[in-house]
């Protein structure tokens, strides 16, 4: 089953109005310079331990991810997710600042997730952490890279346990 959600947008042809302030590049400019450059943090992780009924759960995924942007300071623009038969779910999210991918495999208890955001103004670890969270058998091995400019630089793997 595929299902897809659109987060509220202004105007018309899916333009979305980012408020203005701690969004705006030094040029004014969304993605041009400052706070949303040409630069941005990309996390991947793979999760292991978590529940098998809530990893075959689309709505409930997809409202941990929604909590976890918020927190992260980042703009919701649309959510797809795809249940696959017998068991398991996709969720992709658009993000203003870019994307939240999860991919599960209920029968193993286990997920593949992936976030990057523009910029410095968000942090996708705190979607991560989240979404983890709400899972007490939660471990995961996490990969952090630092993307464009000024910077790109890898964090190498390592274990975390939640």
């Amino acid at each position: 089953m595929h299902s897809e959600r659109r987060a509220p947008a202004g105007g018309a042809h899916g333009v979305l109005d980012v408020p203005a302030g701690p969004h705006e590049g030094e040029d004014g400019q969304c993605g041009h310079g400052g706070a949303y450059g040409f630069h941005g943090r990309h996390v991947l992780a793979d999760l292991h331990g978590l529940d098998p009924g809530a990893l075959d759960d689309a709505p409930y995924l997809c409202s941990l991810l929604e909590m976890g942007i918020a927190r992260s300071g980042a703009t919701l623009v649309k959510t797809m997710d795809f249940q696959f038969a017998p068991v398991g779910v996709t969720v992709l999210m658009l993000l203003a600042e870019s994307h939240v991918s999860l991919h599960t495999y209920p029968e193993e208890g286990r997920a593949f997730f992936d976030a990057f955001t523009c910029g410095d103004a968000c942090d996708p670890e705190k979607i991560l952490r989240t979404f983890c969270d709400a899972f007490p058998q939660c471990t995961l091995r996490m990969t952090a890279v630092m993307r464009g400019e000024p910077r790109a630089t890898c964090t190498p793997s390592h274990q975390i346990r939640s």
